[in-house]
């Protein structure tokens, strides 16, 4: 049973079509094709923006960042960006029954191209400091596959993702902005290791859970102009947040807050 817009099914209960509430994927899945390039891999339904229909999709959809318009980006000023998030939709123009992707900044509004009136958001992919693409990810729920919802979760709340404590003589993992909530049972000293960042604008915040002895991290690159590289907590509730940022060739930590945490060189 179709509904308004040709190919489009509205979601009913007696529709044959899959129940998808806004955003929601059946399906569907996301596979870097290139540096600007991600497939949308079908064929399979996105929810729409207002949970009331599906967007069919076919089994391949090549968006190219660097184009602007239907599969390529919403805008056309100041080009491709580097360490930035973009954010991809399906659309839909029910004149046409077209059905495209579409690269956006905005997070939750695109601006459509003409004829376009339908869009659904199916996941984001973060550019690097050369403005190359990295790994797509999925934030749409897919009631097929029904995985990492949890990775856009998180990335709504970023923090709120928990980074695993290494343990000691281990390094923590920085693949992501998350905090790393770290206990040390040892009446003694653990040792853990803080790698620089693998992009601009990735977030860590590091806490003592709780501390019986010390914990030390020390860190590959210097977290301050004053060249601390060593991170001491002696206490529980020791905090610091970090942020990644770029100059020159080089990728580094920067203290953002800090309550607690002794530096030394």
């Amino acid at each position: 049973m179709k509904g308004n817009y040709g190919g489009l099914y509205r979601l009913t209960p007696r529709n044959l079509a899959p129940i998808l509430l806004e955003n929601q994927t059946y399906r569907i899945s996301l596979v870097r094709k290139s540096d600007t390039e991600v497939e949308i891999v079908g064929p399979g339904f996105v929810g729409d923006h207002n949970g009331r229909i599906a967007i069919p999709m076919p089994a391949s959809t090549v968006v190219n960042v660097s184009n602007v318009g239907a599969n390529g980006r919403d805008e056309d000023g100041g080009g491709v960006h580097s360490s930035t998030i973009y954010y991809l939709y399906a659309i839909f123009n029910p004149s046409t029954e077209a059905v495209a992707g579409l690269f956006s900044l905005n997070a939750t509004q695109p601006t459509l191209p003409s004829g376009y009136t339908v869009y659904g958001l199916i996941g984001f992919v973060e550019t690097d400091v050369n403005a190359h693409f990295i790994t797509p990810i999925l934030s749409a729920e897919d009631l097929f596959e029904n995985h990492q919802l949890a990775d856009f979760i998180a990335h709504r709340d970023p923090l709120s993702h928990i980074v695993p404590d290494p343990g000691d003589g281990g390094t923590i993992d920085v693949s992501r902005t998350g905090t790393c909530l770290i206990t040390v049972d040892i009446a003694g000293t653990e040792n853990i290791t803080l790698p620089d960042p693998p992009v601009v604008g990735r977030e860590i915040a590091i806490v003592a859970h709780v501390i019986q002895g010390e914990l030390v991290i020390g860190c590959n690159s210097p977290v301050d102009q004053a060249g601390h590289t060593v991170l001491r907590f002696g206490d529980d509730g020791d905090a610091i947040r970090l942020y990644a940022i770029g100059y020159g060739s080089n990728l580094c930590w920067r203290i953002v807050c800090n309550d607690g945490v002794s530096l030394a060189t």
